[in-house]
């Protein structure tokens, strides 16, 4: 018996061939001072929340891209510095507020900061 899909939004609906990304960005100060910047995407349907950091505990160890863990509406997520995993230089500048994007895949959770999210 087939479903009614009737109900799903357009771009979920199969042979649409849209994607509906979150472009997140990220900022790499060069050895003369020069700000790069790069933005990725992710399948929205990958993303369950974009989030203001939260209080992040640091845990001996483990990777240097991969040091803390939160704990996110009670769940305890590792969170990945991308910054770090990419080998960027940190840029510290106020205008800049990093977030924190929970992705979903495969049955695994986990937290990205990045430096900025459209």
């Amino acid at each position: 018996m087939a479903k009614n899909h009737g109900a799903l939004p357009e771009a979920l609906k199969v042979g649409t061939n849209e994607l509906e990304l979150v472009i997140f960005k990220m900022y790499n100060k060069l050895p003369d001072g020069n700000i790069e910047l790069y933005s990725y995407g992710v399948n929205v349907a990958k993303v369950r929340e974009i989030i203001p950091i939260p209080p992040l505990t640091k845990v001996p160890a483990m990777r240097d891209y991969s040091e803390t863990f939160a704990e996110v509406h009670g769940e305890i997520i590792p969170i990945v510095n991308l910054a770090k995993w990419l080998k960027f230089d940190s840029v510290y500048n106020m205008e800049i507020r990093p977030k924190v994007v929970i992705l979903e895949m495969l049955g695994t959770t986990v937290g990205m900061i990045v430096n900025d999210v459209e």
